[in-house]
């Protein structure tokens, strides 16, 4: 009876853009099944309830087999399945009453492959004749790649295109990496049917990194790897369950432009030399670039990480050589970033790069320069115990360079004088402070100036000693040299008797004049005709002062 439907409706078969065959009885088993051709419509129905049609397709390598059954019936709801050459079966899907369905599936094995059609119901039938076809899909060259054992090679900087044919389908590819790089992967084109997820391994198949994106949208994905090897690369389904015959396009490339890396721990540091700028990047999440330069002598290091990506906020840290935290300084997006720190002792200081979120990347480079000041000869000096001898009467240069540093100075007085401490015309951003110590450590002057205005301590009266000064700020620091000069007068004191013109007679050596202030502890004699000069003269037990005939004496300025 089945066949005799069959035969009616040939007579009213159309022509379609595809050949049409008809379905031969009886193919109820996958003994009876049904040859069918690549492209080729099969004509059959369902007349009869619980009835099964095989149908048969020989597949030559790998590929998609695509299945539509089309033009149902509103009389039946259809299943397709599919097996492979040992009736195994593969896949499934049904629909409702009417509605077409259809099935993909990726074979990887040449042979034979088996379609069984039959109602989903179990019950359901009609006369009317619907279409069954078989496609084969060829078109994603690197199939069958659907484990690390079969991924399948790409050179760097060649695209390919691919695609996602069945539900679950997992593309690996595999690339060769000849030195440390940055692996840069693009999935684009991506159809809107797929969400799509790239995974990057390494040799011993540990997975390293991961993107995904949205229906439709293109991925990118950036990894950098530090040993020689094969690498894998897994394309597939962000859902798990996106599917689309569409190929899309898949490129790795590398990019060896940062020849620093990888310097990503102290052990790993690359040497760079002061004064020569390098450029680097931070190609990948996390990525920390480690750096170490060799400092002979006390200095300044000025570290500048400049022409940085808007998409990254750097942060400068700087280690000693005992991997010891000594400075750190951050900035904002795209901003340059600057680190001032003064190193009092010769060895390997280092210096981490990395971004101050934590997350930003970018394969962009930027600069960094670290330069080593020398120009305050008098570092280290800033304690008591390392404070620096100056001479008195002249002028010495040194800098403040950083927010903490403070610069001590100290000299000795043979006699008692008065003292004078100045910082003339300080640099700009320079708010100075002096402070004076007597050797105890105590403070027995201070004074506080602002940018650009001469700071002074003057006419201060010390006793013989050693005398310390501190030159400390009350803003930032500058990295500019400031001119400090301490000069002392002595204080005339009689260390003898005798006549006032004689020089021996005063403790500084030589005869007072007309701005001093006199002390007189023995008994002196102005000469006959000698005019004496003093600003002041004060007296002490056992001091007197004599007169001759026709001499004098002027008191003031």
């Amino acid at each position: 009876m089945k066949n005799g439907y069959l035969l009616l409706f040939l007579l009213f078969t159309v022509t379609t853009s595809y050949a049409q065959t008809i379905e031969t009885e009886p193919n109820d088993s996958f003994v009876q099944a049904n040859l069918i051709q690549d492209g080729v419509v099969m004509q059959t129905a369902i007349s009869v309830g619980g009835d099964i049609d095989y149908f048969k397709i020989n597949i030559t390598k790998p590929c998609v087999i695509n299945v539509a059954a089309e033009n149902i019936p509103n009389a039946l709801s259809l299943r397709l399945k599919m097996y492979n050459s040992a009736n195994q079966q593969l896949t499934v899907d049904s629909e409702g009453y009417g509605e077409n369905v259809y099935i993909d599936q990726l074979v990887c094995q040449p042979g034979v492959y088996y379609i069984a059609v039959y109602s989903y119901s179990g019950g359901d039938k009609s006369p009317t004749l619907f279409n069954l076809r078989a496609t084969i899909d060829e078109s994603d060259i690197y199939e069958c790649n659907n484990s690390f054992t079969d991924a399948k090679p790409i050179q760097a900087g060649v695209p390919i295109q691919i695609a996602l044919n069945d539900e679950g389908d997992i593309d690996y590819f595999k690339i060769n990496i000849a030195k440390p790089c940055v692996l840069n992967l693009a999935a684009e084109n991506i159809p809107n049917a797929l969400s799509l997820r790239l995974r990057v391994y390494n040799s011993a198949n540990q997975s390293l990194e991961v993107e995904s994106q949205g229906y439709g949208q293109n991925v990118y994905l950036d990894q950098l790897v530090c040993q020689p090897g094969v690498y894998y690369i897994a394309v597939y389904s962000y859902s798990g369950g996106d599917k689309s015959p569409t190929l899309f396009n898949l490129r790795a490339t590398i990019d060896e432009s940062d020849i620093y890396e990888c310097n990503n721990s102290f052990t790993d540091a690359k040497p760079i030399q002061a004064g020569v700028p390098i450029q680097l990047a931070l190609n990948d999440e996390g990525d920390i670039d480690y750096f170490k330069i060799n400092i002979a002598k006390s200095c300044v290091l000025n570290l500048a990480a400049e022409n940085i990506p808007g998409t990254l906020s750097i942060r400068l840290k700087l280690y000693n050589s005992a991997n010891q935290e000594l400075s750190v300084e951050s900035a904002s997006y795209g901003k340059n970033v600057y680190l001032d720190k003064l190193v009092c002792e010769p060895g390997v200081y280092y210096i981490a790069v990395y971004s101050y979120s934590g997350g930003d990347k970018s394969v962009a480079l930027f600069n960094l320069k670290v330069t080593a000041n020398e120009l305050d000869i008098y570092e280290c000096n800033n304690t008591f115990a390392d404070a620096k001898d100056i001479p008195l009467g002249h002028p010495i240069q040194a800098a403040l360079n950083e927010g903490e540093d403070v610069d001590y100075f100290k000299f000795t007085l043979a006699f008692q004088a008065t003292l004078n401490v100045t910082i003339p015309t300080p640099p700009t951003s320079l708010n100075p402070r002096i402070t004076i110590y007597n050797g105890s450590q105590q403070q027995v002057g201070v004074a506080t100036g602002s940018a650009n205005q001469t700071v002074s301590i003057n006419n201060l009266t010390l006793a013989p000693g050693t005398y310390y000064v501190k030159v400390s700020q009350t803003n930032n620091y500058v990295n500019e040299l400031y001119t400090l000069y301490v000069s002392a007068n002595c204080i005339p004191f009689t260390v003898k008797s005798g006549n006032w013109d004689d020089p021996t007679v005063w403790l500084c050596g030589q005869v007072p004049g007309g701005a001093d202030l006199v002390v007189i502890r023995h008994a002196v004699v102005i000469s006959g005709s000698f005019a004496a000069h003093a600003n002041q003269i004060a007296y002490e037990a056992g001091g007197s002062l004599t007169m001759e005939a026709n001499s004098q004496i002027q008191l003031g300025n």
